[in-house]
């Protein structure tokens, strides 16, 4: 079998995700066999989720303090960035405690079961 990106060169490895054929030079550009397309998609992926996140770190707080905001504003400015903090601290915690157990156990409080 040849390499699905030249095809005058046997293969050495397959792509762990679409299963394409690769030659030593294609199997070793990344740190895993995979090929460019789907590398690609893996990057666009990673991208994506990364926005997410990072729109919850930000959005999160933004929206905490703005409705906490008659109470943070009577505050010093340190205490407000402390009050930001912590609205972004509950985010990363859930998240992390997510990860530790099964989803399914965490959401069960929010939905009322």
């Amino acid at each position: 079998m040849n390499c699905y990106y030249h095809p005058d060169t046997t293969i050495v490895a397959t792509c762990q995700d679409c299963n394409k054929g690769l030659c030593k030079q294609c199997s070793d550009k990344f740190g895993i066999p995979i090929c460019v397309s789907c590398n690609s998609n893996r990057a666009a992926t990673e991208k994506k989720e990364i926005t997410k996140e990072l729109g919850w770190m930000i959005g999160f707080p933004i929206i905490g303090f703005l409705f906490m905001s008659p109470m943070i504003m009577q505050q010093t400015p340190l205490m407000s960035l402390l009050y930001i903090y912590v609205f972004i601290a509950i985010i990363a915690g859930w998240k992390k405690l997510n990860k530790l157990s099964s989803s399914y156990f965490l959401f069960l409080p929010i939905i009322g079961w």
